[in-house]
């Protein structure tokens, strides 16, 4: 049974990950040669794993308005965490290359970390916040290809569109 993507049906599970904004995802391949000599799904879910919600330094009673002009707290980062969900079509042009384009769901958190001098609101004087204003919805487009790397695995780079990054892993296939 042929381990190539073109002339047998390949089915595929990986890791991805989207430098520089997630670095925890999952991909599935499914491409089958007898349907247009080729075609195929390419499916991903990618997510950040260091959100500030939940921990010590965490309020959800304070928005940004409060910290900065009620009461004039000093901005000391920001972090934005991302959960993408993705469709695509892939397409084997060769037995060792595949093509994906499509798009998806992406959805962003904005967190902003001030500092209080008066060291009542947060961990010695250190909170994390919500930004609505900049959180919410978003599409993303995805497009990339997929290497035959060794009879098993399949090495991937792309390209994703929102939040703006590239997009590396491996999976590994097993042909049916």
């Amino acid at each position: 049974m042929s381990k190539n993507l073109r002339s047998s049906s390949t089915l595929g599970v990986g890791y991805v990950l989207s430098v520089p904004n997630t670095y925890v995802g999952f991909s599935l391949l499914g491409i089958a040669p007898k349907i247009l000599g080729g075609l195929g799904l390419y499916a991903d879910v990618k997510f950040s794993h260091d959100s500030p919600e939940g921990g010590a330094e965490f309020r959800d009673d304070i928005e940004v308005e409060d910290s900065e002009f009620t009461y004039g707290d000093q901005l000391f980062e920001r972090r934005s965490t991302w959960l993408m969900a993705d469709l695509a079509l892939a397409y084997a042009v060769s037995d060792e290359l595949a093509l994906y384009f499509g798009g998806g769901y992406a959805r962003k958190k904005h967190y902003r970390n001030y500092f209080d001098n008066s060291l009542t609101r947060g961990f010695e004087g250190f909170y994390w916040i919500l930004d609505d204003e900049d959180s919410g919805d978003r599409v993303n487009i995805i497009g990339g290809m997929l290497i035959r790397a060794a009879p098993h695995f399949v090495v991937q780079t792309g390209f994703d569109g929102s939040p703006r990054g590239v997009s590396v892993g491996v999976m590994f296939t097993l042909p049916l």
